[in-house]
């Protein structure tokens, strides 16, 4: 059975990576509970300071607080889906205990899709709203609106300046594939990376067919190789520290017991060489599984409990 597409947590990496220019005068919450009894959106909140201005275009519009509804290819979105995330808007204003805490003119609504919503532009035009294209591939909803909104469409907007939008598609090309690499390679900041690296993956599990066949290209591989070596050696450094921590703890337990027997310093020895042995196996495998599952934007207790450890054991390898 293919393995499904988890679009939201790239989707947050892309819009950190696209905003990175500003990223010390912005907030992130990648999921938001609008009411005390759970009722949580698949919604990105960022806040900003008042007097920042964003450089990139995407952001021209934002206010204090700025929510965003996305999309996957496979997703549509239509006119009830411009009335939720408004609805949404309305609940996020009308929570806090401190009346108007959160003025209407303060919060503004980003919608984002791969292609252009003709059909829910068509309903908003019958509703008596227009659609004012301020960018290329970003459109404002003009007309009498509770929130401030706009619209992206990642497929009209311009490369290289929005790949990390742009490369959120099931049906990337090869050139664009390639200046995605590119990008990728060139991030020196070890938190920039782990955005890349959580773009990269569901972009890698959406084409996984045409990327497979792109590997073949000696050039593309050899920039995936360079992309991949630093992942890769990290996972090994933090592998050999979650065997040695589980090798250590198991050879206590066998030496304690070998101890009993033949003389506690021999069974402790005994027990530390087997258990560095077999936790060191077992920590590879362990650690591999928690570091995909951060990446795909589990917490720490949900990894845990995926993956049968407790919650310090998970930070210990993630730290």
């Amino acid at each position: 059975m293919e393995k499904k597409v988890q679009w939201h947590p790239g989707f947050c990496a892309a819009m950190e990576l696209e905003l990175w220019e500003n990223r010390g005068e912005l907030e992130y919450e990648r999921e938001y509970n609008l009411s005390r009894k759970p009722l949580q959106a698949d919604l990105l909140v960022i806040k900003k300071r008042q007097e920042t201005t964003i450089s990139n275009e995407i952001g021209l519009l934002f206010r204090t607080w700025n929510i965003m509804e996305y999309k996957s290819p496979q997703d549509s979105m239509n006119i009830d889906d411009f009335y939720k995330v408004n609805a949404y808007a309305c609940l996020f204003k009308a929570q806090e205990r401190q009346i108007n805490i959160c003025p209407a003119g303060d919060i503004t609504i980003t919608m984002i899709r791969q292609h252009y919503p003709q059909g829910m532009v068509q309903a908003l035009e019958q509703d008596g709203f227009s659609l004012f294209e301020r960018q290329k591939g970003i459109y404002e909803v003009q007309g009498n609106l509770l929130f401030q909104t706009q619209i992206i469409v990642c497929d009209k907007l311009e490369t290289p300046g929005h790949i990390w939008l742009r490369s959120l598609t099931d049906r990337i090309g090869r050139q664009e594939f390639g200046t995605l690499v590119d990008n990728i390679i060139r991030l020196r900041e070890p938190y920039e990376k782990e955005c890349a690296d959580a773009v990269l993956e569901v972009v890698a599990n959406a084409n996984r067919t045409n990327i497979e066949a792109w590997k073949e290209d000696v050039i593309m591989c050899e920039a995936l190789a360079r992309i991949m070596e630093p992942e890769i050696q990290q996972a090994k450094d933090k592998a050999q520290k979650a065997g040695w921590e589980i090798g250590r703890e198991e050879g206590r337990q066998e030496g304690r017991e070998e101890g009993r027997q033949e003389g506690r310093e021999e069974g402790r020895q005994e027990g530390r060489q087997e258990g560095r042995e077999e936790g060191r196996q077992e920590g590879i495998a362990l650690a591999k599984q928690v570091i995909k599952l951060d990446a795909q934007g589990f917490a720490p207790s949900e990894i845990a409990e995926k993956t049968g450890v407790t919650e310090q054991q998970v930070r210990a390898i993630l730290s």
